[in-house]
């Protein structure tokens, strides 16, 4: 009992960590480059030309990835009405959510320790926490992999449950 509750304090103050690195001077530390421009300018598009989109370019990656994340970020940008700086928030949060998940992979890899310290390097990096301030197609790659491990690990421990959740 005293081990659980050392545990849940400790990953407690990991979160505290990441919160700090992510949402410290939050509007001040933007930077832009032409995805955003682009993710922008397609969003525009689904929502006041209603026209759907069926391919995206993306200049770093030199390939289309398809909509499917615009049409997901489509609600975010009505929400915060095109407000760019506040709607890079969601990433933030997605960050946190990963460094919440590699905690439970490292506790289903090995042990606890595991997990915490794994947590902590993550959300204690400057630059992970610097470019999780970035809305991008990219941006659910970290968490997606995680989840993915996670289920991986929970399936090898013949816990089948987590097998419609790998499918994601």
């Amino acid at each position: 009992m005293k081990l659980l509750r050392k545990t849940n304090i400790l990953l407690l103050f990991i979160i505290i960590i990441a919160v700090f690195f992510r949402f410290y001077n939050f509007k001040e530390l933007q930077f832009w480059n032409a995805d955003d421009e682009i993710l922008t300018a397609t969003i525009r598009h689904i929502i006041w030309d209603k026209s759907p989109t069926l391919l995206i370019p993306n200049l770093f990656l030199e390939f289309g990835l398809g909509p499917i994340f615009y049409y997901l970020l489509t609600p975010f940008y009505l929400i915060t009405n095109f407000d760019l700086v506040n709607l890079r928030i969601i990433a933030s949060v997605i960050g946190l959510a990963t460094t919440y998940f590699i905690y439970l992979a490292g506790r289903s890899l090995k042990d606890n320790n595991v997990g915490l310290i794994a947590a902590y390097l993550y959300a204690s990096s400057f630059l992970v926490a610097f470019l999780e301030r970035r809305i991008w197609p990219l941006t659910l790659n970290g968490l997606m992999a995680v989840l993915a491990l996670w289920c991986l690990l929970k399936i090898i421990d013949k816990n089948y449950k987590y097998i419609p959740l790998l499918a994601l």
